[in-house]
């Protein structure tokens, strides 16, 4: 089947793999993945690859994530989360708007958080909740994340909660976020509720509902699919006359004045230096009428070589 993106919202509950599940079993096929996991009590984008498209997943660490939380002060728990066990409560939280506000904005930039226990991260072979469920606590290293912004914050101490909107990076958890807010304050907190809004290019308004996924046929299904380079705008992009483009999906080197780039949308600033010079370098490759192709990546001698294929 032709490779494509769909935009699901996946509601609380399902797992993401549940949503894959549904995906697989509507269009009937198993090369099926999503792109960027949601606990069962998130809520919230999740966009799911099929055919060939899930191939982009190699290009998606610049990905910024946007989330809505709502964070509970006064409590912690070991999952970081409400669906967790309650380890510590505090009698009282006297913490101001201000505070509130000037602790979330020093998270603002590089920060290295330590990925909670209870967590699908691997560390010597085996997931991390598996040593949590054993009662086992191995020494976790924390990891470098970049919170691009915090916004919309509100602070309702009747109900001793928070709520914000964060524009993070891959790899950012945001119960550990909430987590550490607590110790900030110094009253404890945790997660009690998470949407995504947006993942990369796809947006919360734009998602087709599980539940209406589901009653939808297979054709109508692929109707809504966006193309795999939906997911890369950030790539610069390149068109190909025909003979070219033959050349390029044969594998074949284009010589420097075979082809032109456009610029994308760019990559943010948190990205490794070492991830950015690469991406940097790569391409949305689009035939004479208008096509994807695939990806190519530009060498220093002004030549451009064929990274991955979609066609």
């Amino acid at each position: 089947m032709p490779g494509g993106i769909i935009n699901v919202y996946k509601p609380q509950g399902p797992t993401s793999f549940d949503v894959v599940a549904a995906v697989r079993r509507a269009l009937g096929t198993k090369r099926v993945g999503h792109l960027g996991t949601l606990d069962p009590m998130a809520e919230g984008v999740l966009p799911v690859a099929a055919g060939s498209a899930a191939r982009v997943m190699e290009y998606l660490d610049g990905d910024t994530k946007e989330y809505l939380a709502r964070v509970r002060l006064g409590f912690e728990t070991d999952t970081q989360d409400v669906t967790g066990k309650v380890i510590a409560c505090a009698d009282e939280v006297d913490v101001t708007d201000e505070q509130v506000w000037e602790a979330l904005a020093g998270f603002e930039g590089e920060y290295f958080q330590v990925p909670p226990a209870y967590s699908a991260l691997k560390l010597n072979g085996k997931k991390l909740y598996e040593y949590a469920r054993k009662g086992m606590a191995p020494e976790i290293e924390p990891r470098r994340v970049f919170v691009e912004s915090v916004r919309d914050v509100c602070f309702d101490g009747e109900k001793r909660e928070v709520s914000f909107l964060a524009a993070v990076s891959k790899g950012t958890y945001i119960r550990t976020l909430a987590k550490d807010l607590g110790d900030k304050l110094g009253c404890g907190a945790c997660l009690a509720a998470l949407e995504r809004r947006r993942s990369g290019s796809f947006r919360a308004e734009d998602a087709v509902r599980l539940d209406d996924l589901k009653e939808m046929s297979p054709e109508e299904i692929r109707g809504i699919m966006r193309g795999p380079d939906s997911a890369l705008a950030a790539f610069g992009s390149v068109s190909l006359g025909e003979w070219e483009s033959t050349l390029f999906r044969r594998g074949v080197r284009l010589r420097a004045g075979q082809w032109t780039a456009a610029q994308g949308e760019g990559f943010p600033e948190w990205l490794s230096e070492e991830t950015a010079g690469r991406y940097e370098k790569l391409f949305r490759v689009y035939g004479s009428d208008g096509s994807f192709l695939g990806v190519g990546e530009a060498e220093e001698e002004g030549t451009l070589r064929t990274d991955k294929v979609f066609v």
